[in-house]
């Protein structure tokens, strides 16, 4: 079995987040995050905005004490 986590980055997304990885770690299972983007945004995103999408995902996750 894997887990995937759907996030939007919004603030509440620290909590699925939490959740998904603490039922990884009971679970023995691996995590993977997908984030989720409203249909109206641009198809490409610019490079800036896809290096801090990609800094906030892993600073997220990094935070993040499961077990």
């Amino acid at each position: 079995m894997k887990i995937l986590c759907a996030i939007d980055l919004l603030p509440k997304s620290k909590f699925a987040i939490h959740r998904a990885g603490m039922l990884a770690v009971q679970l023995g299972e691996d995590l993977s995050l997908l984030r989720v983007v409203c249909p109206k945004e641009p198809e490409q995103m610019p490079e800036p905005d896809m290096q801090h999408v990609s800094w906030e995902l892993k600073f997220r996750v990094a935070r993040v004490l499961w077990g």
